[in-house]
């Protein structure tokens, strides 16, 4: 199991008594539905698990596609700065992103394809959720969400799940507001501690990822344009 999503997996499973679901129409999901909720994620953990990314595509939504399109547009064009600013995960999938494709291939990609292409190259590690399972499902007109629970870590953040053209999907994005607030705190203590620099302890953890090393032209951008420096698509 990578060390670096093992420690992540421990601190978000921290926060999880902390999450909250707004809205007066939300409700808990009969038995039934909670069995729908649970089977379409054990399908997504089963598919990031074979590496096979277009089983993985069939069950996300459409702010999966989204998301990764930003990213891809990322990996391309933005700048040095730009990364550095950019929040902690969306730092790690971008260096993941570029140290595993080239720029000609992510041209060509849209985001969703990066996605699936992501889970074929096994940028997306659930080795440390296997056993794991949804309850505790609410769902809200065609927004639903179910807490994970981990066989090693216990409760975890909330799943957010989209009903889109009549069927649910999973969004694995809704975990990412929790996310990112407890690796920023985790990157910023583990690199005070290992007196190195954020960017250093980041190309190190992406590198024991991805199984090669990274070097300083990762924060570089694969391709320049003059679009890159609008801030690229939201």
């Amino acid at each position: 199991m990578r060390s670096f999503v093992a420690l992540s997996l421990a601190l978000i499973a921290c926060a999880a008594c902390s999450e909250r679901s707004g809205g007066s129409r939300r409700r808990d999901a009969i038995d039934s539905e909670v069995k729908e909720f649970a089977a379409i994620f054990q399908n997504y953990l089963d598919a990031v698990s074979a590496r096979n990314g277009a089983a993985a595509v069939a069950l996300v939504g459409g702010t999966t596609s989204a998301s990764y399109e930003r990213l891809r547009w990322m990996s391309l064009h933005a700048s040095r700065a730009q990364l550095e600013a950019a929040p902690i995960l969306d730092r790690v999938r971008v260096l993941g992103i570029r140290a595993t494709f080239d720029a000609d291939r992510l041209a060509g990609m849209t985001g969703e394809m990066l996605f699936a292409a992501s889970i074929d190259a096994g940028l997306t590690d659930v080795e440390s959720m296997a056993g794991s399972r949804i309850t505790d499902v609410w769902i809200d007109g065609d927004r639903a969400s179910g807490v994970y629970v981990s066989a090693t870590h216990g409760r975890g953040p909330r799943f957010g799940f989209t009903r889109e053209n009549g069927v649910w999907k999973l969004d694995p994005e809704s975990r990412m507001t929790t996310a990112e607030i407890l690796y920023a705190a985790m990157i910023q203590r583990t690199a005070r501690d290992l007196d190195v620099s954020e960017s250093r302890l980041l190309e190190v953890m992406v590198a024991e990822s991805v199984g090669r090393e990274l070097y300083d032209s990762a924060w570089e951008p694969l391709l320049v344009s003059p679009a890159a420096s609008s801030g690229g698509p939201r």
